[in-house]
């Protein structure tokens, strides 16, 4: 399969300068979440020493032998075939960190991002479920790919991107057919906590959403590309274009999805177990994990915890037996 120069140039990258990338990434960014800063680098670091083992050396010698990586790191003879339960989590998560870096190559070279990551080995399912959260390691995935893709487009004083807010809205916990709703107007990047309005949709309440690095950078990012280079109004709905129907609307959600599923198949991990409100269901779930339920329900917008439970996909006493949650704060 050809191809073009923008992944020729991707790919050509060496695996220590797109690892130094990624370092930056998440100094500037605050790309990995808060409680997944040990896993991530643990399990880049992994697939570093695996690469220097096998002797390869650039970003296209990681990709053309991504299933020998895994193997080597997991034991797995046929990574690419369906796996038991207990083994798929740590293949996908060595899986995504090769594609984390291929991600961060793409902001070496200030190119689109989507084109080499399709290159990256493509898995089966990661669970049996059917409508899971997001876990962590994709959520990094997808945030390298967004990050690449918004400073792509500050280099070459591009117009800001719809799916990226979409995504970037989710991530910080509003459900897809909600952030259908945000303008500029929404955006309070000045407070101590920064935050975003979250309007409400259907049986979610209104509420502030407390913005992490990763949230604020990109929403500024694109809010001030909006007001400025494309002189659009502090009202302008920025993650949705209405036509007839009304952002929130079933027609406007739906659009909603199909940008989610969009960037899900973009990063390779499109697989039957993952929605495109896994991203919001993450969001809520990372909450309980680190803040506790009281929190998790706030952020999830459910006037119940059991509502809330449900937005997880779990069930209330399996959430109520869980460890005490760790102490953490979002960024300021």
């Amino acid at each position: 399969m050809t191809r073009n120069a923008s992944e020729n140039q991707i790919l050509t990258t060496s695996i220590s300068r797109a690892r130094k990338e990624l370092t930056d990434l998440h100094d500037h960014f605050g790309l990995i979440p808060d409680h997944a800063v040990d896993a991530t680098w643990e399990a880049v670091g992994s697939v570093e020493q695996s690469a220097a083992k096998l002797g390869l050396d650039s970003c296209d010698d990681l990709v053309a032998n991504c299933s020998n990586v895994l193997t080597e790191l997991t034991g797995l003879r046929a990574p690419t075939q369906f796996q038991p339960v207990d083994l798929a989590p740590a293949l996908h998560t060595y899986r995504n960190a090769v594609a984390t870096l291929v991600a961060a190559a793409a902001v070496t070279r200030r190119a689109e991002p989507a084109g080499a990551l399709k290159k990256v080995t493509h898995l089966k399912k990661r669970t049996h479920e059917l409508n899971r959260c997001a876990s962590d390691d994709e959520v990094v995935l997808l945030r390298a790919s967004v990050l690449a893709e918004v400073l792509h487009r500050q280099a070459h004083r591009r117009t800001f991107s719809r799916p990226v807010i979409t995504y970037t809205l989710c991530d910080a916990g509003m459900n897809p057919g909600e952030s259908t709703g945000f303008t500029a107007e929404h955006l309070q990047v000045d407070a101590d906590i920064p935050t975003v309005t979250a309007s409400g949709n259907r049986n979610l309440e209104d509420r502030q959403l407390p913005l992490d690095t990763f949230n604020r950078f990109v929403l500024q990012a694109s809010v001030d590309s909006a007001l400025k280079a494309d002189h659009l109004t502090p009202t302008t709905t920025l993650s949705y274009a209405p036509r007839a129907n009304q952002p929130g609307s079933k027609q406007a959600t739906a659009s909603a999805f199909g940008v989610l599923d969009r960037q899900l198949k973009t990063v390779g991990i499109d697989n039957l177990d993952l929605k495109a409100s896994c991203i919001y269901r993450w969001r809520v779930d990372a909450t309980r994990r680190t803040l506790g339920l009281t929190a998790a329900q706030t952020i999830s917008g459910h006037r119940s915890l059991d509502g809330m439970f449900r937005a997880i996909g779990m069930s209330p006493d399996s959430l109520r037996r869980a460890p005490a949650p760790t102490q953490v704060r979002f960024d300021a």
